[in-house]
């Protein structure tokens, strides 16, 4: 028995309406769905901007006039520094590197000191560098971890020497275009290392004496 045409119209544009509409609920429940997940959020899409960051110096005597009272007897010896951009403002590259001697006058040894300085470090959390950083040990410093260095952590060798010493500040990023950043510390002595020329070399400077000056090369981030 032949369907009458009409009827055979009729029910393909209910099959037509019913596929529109369950294309419509699909996408919505689809987008719905993305939504949540925005919501819900990861660590990379949270927005903070608050903390701090590395104050943008370009010259070593910037650096130097800062932390000025930790190198006291020690002299600027080198600089180096990369500046391509519009640092903080992406996209940018910036880091820098400053040597330090030290040598009162005697010609059996000379001590040296290296900060380093980077704005592109990764995007590694606090808990995972501390597991990275074997034979570090944190440095327990009331500032740290509260406004305005709520994103800064400090680690130094568990086993400091004159020969071989080395404080690291931590900034992790705050804003989702930005990078960890990182100030490094390291002191050494030579040409040679035996005891009665480790007796002449200076100690390892003190640690809340160094996170006090090396905070000083950061800024709050307005």
């Amino acid at each position: 028995m032949e369907m009458n045409p009409q009827i055979t119209i009729l029910l393909e544009k209910q099959h037509m309406v019913f596929r529109i509409i369950l294309a419509f609920i699909t996408t919505g429940y689809l987008l719905l769905f993305i939504s949540c997940g925005k919501d819900q959020g990861t660590d990379e899409d949270i927005v903070t901007g608050q903390g701090s960051r590395l104050k943008h110096i370009t010259q070593g005597t910037e650096g130097n006039g800062l932390i000025e009272s930790l190198m006291q007897d020690y002299s600027l010896s080198s600089e180096s520094f990369t500046d391509v951009g519009s640092y903080p403002i992406p996209v940018y590259t910036y880091y820098y590197t400053l040597n330090w001697d030290w040598n009162q006058n005697n010609d059996q040894v000379t001590a040296h000191r290296v900060l380093s300085c980077s704005s592109g470090l990764g995007t590694d959390s606090k808990k995972e560098i501390l597991e990275q950083s074997h034979g570090f040990i944190e440095i327990q410093d009331e500032r740290l971890g509260k406004a305005p260095y709520q994103n800064v952590f400090a680690i130094r060798y568990q086993d400091q020497t004159k020969a071989d010493w080395r404080y690291e500040i931590h900034v992790l990023k705050v804003t989702n275009n930005m990078r960890n950043q990182g100030i490094t510390l390291t002191g050494s002595y030579g040409p040679v290392q035996r005891d009665d020329i480790a007796a002449l070399a200076p100690n390892p400077p003190d640690e809340e004496a160094v996170v006090t000056e090396l905070l000083k090369l950061l800024e709050p981030i307005q």
